[in-house]
């Protein structure tokens, strides 16, 4: 008989947890009976519970709200006692905080810190602090992450496991010309891509000051920017405004259809100021879309300056337009990037490998009493 595996996360709706254990648990499930649980209420979303449905994985919430915080506990703790899983592994703040405190003696759990330390408030810093002891393992989506997180979690062994990223979803150059048309673009324009919420973080006003600049040389380029609103919006709208540069960018909102808008573009660039991983860069990769991304540490893993893309300080506005229009000028240079960084997507982000990373962990785990981990 299989053993089990339960993996907790906050909520269930389009994003990157979700797409993380869409793309693993095919692997997970030749050695674990796998099962996704969702604290908080459902979203309406169709077609992601279809997409786990073909792969055999069963779905289910607690059905609570972010605030009912008494109530969380005590169905967590209920579900935990009823489906006995062997491993519990929990994803993000809530749902590793409800787990640590929630898990019985004979589970074992695994956390996954998904962002740098410094991004977290106090309360989330010190949940982690306290519940150090309770959890066995834990693990980050990068060595950047990683590291910012070692004083907090020295009592836990902490490793390396990267998100994985699916080649097939990303890789089919199939141009959709309609598309650019749908979003108001000439046919005869460039695309300068950006994959982000709309929020400071993610530097994207610095991206609309360089693509000023790039239309300067490049007047035939446009600009897109793909991701839900946030606290940059007004900022951004009011940039564009003032630059006088409104036919030119384009904010879309969240979309479906990233890898199509990806295949559609030709420079994908990601100026944020902090990222756990920053797996849209990666994805633009996949896609064989030419980067140019902020020089941060977790970024920095992956990206290799002039072989797997281009590397910027987020607010340098000249050196952003000038690898921009570098990228565009010179298609040689742009085909060795793009295959670089391709083969680097499919050989350490594939999602068999992380899969594979995962089940050693999960067994090794399973393998040793807890002092022995600790």
């Amino acid at each position: 008989m299989k053993k089990k595996i339960v993996y907790i996360i906050n909520h269930f709706r389009p994003g990157a947890i979700p797409n993380i254990l869409k793309d693993i648990a095919p692997h997970i499930s030749n050695e674990f009976d796998v099962k996704v649980l969702s604290l908080q209420k459902f979203n309406k979303e169709p077609s992601l519970f279809d997409e786990f449905e073909k792969i055999g994985v069963e779905v289910q919430s607690l059905n609570v709200n972010k605030c009912q915080l008494i109530s969380t506990f005590h169905k967590l703790r209920q579900f935990i006692r009823e489906q006995k899983p062997d491993i519990i592994h929990s994803h993000l703040g809530r749902a590793d905080f409800f787990s640590a405190i929630c898990k019985n003696r004979s589970s074992r759990l695994i956390t996954t810190f998904h962002s740098m330390q410094s991004n977290y408030n106090h309360i989330t810093k010190l949940s982690y602090y306290f519940t150090n002891r309770l959890a066995d393992h834990r693990t980050s989506v990068s060595d950047a992450v990683r590291d910012s997180w070692k004083s907090n979690s020295s009592n836990c062994d902490n490793i390396t496991i990267y998100n994985p990223v699916s080649i097939n979803d990303y890789s089919e150059k199939i141009i959709n010309n309609g598309l650019k048309e749908s979003l108001g673009i000439s046919k005869q324009d460039s695309i300068i891509i950006n994959v982000g919420n709309l929020k400071k973080q993610k530097g994207q006003i610095y991206l609309v000051r360089a693509f000023y600049e790039v239309l300067k040389t490049k007047p035939n380029t446009s600009l897109v920017i793909v991701g839900r609103s946030g606290d940059a919006e007004k900022e951004l709208l009011s940039e564009v405004k003032k630059l006088d540069i409104e036919n030119k960018v384009h904010l879309i909102g969240f979309r479906k259809d990233i890898s199509q808008l990806l295949n559609l573009s030709d420079v994908f660039v990601f100026p944020s100021k902090s990222e756990g991983l920053g797996i849209s860069v990666l994805e633009a990769m996949a896609s064989k879309t030419p980067v140019v991304a902020s020089d941060l540490p977790s970024i920095s893993e992956y990206i290799s300056e002039n072989e797997t893309g281009f590397l910027v300080k987020y607010d340098d506005i000249n050196e952003m337009s000038s690898k921009i229009i570098r990228i565009l000028e010179d298609e040689s240079l742009k085909d060795f990037i793009v295959n670089k960084a391709f083969d680097k997507v499919q050989k350490e982000f594939n999602p068999i490998v992380i899969a594979n990373n995962y089940l050693s962990l999960y067994n090794k785990v399973l393998k040793q009493t807890k002092s022995e981990i600790n």
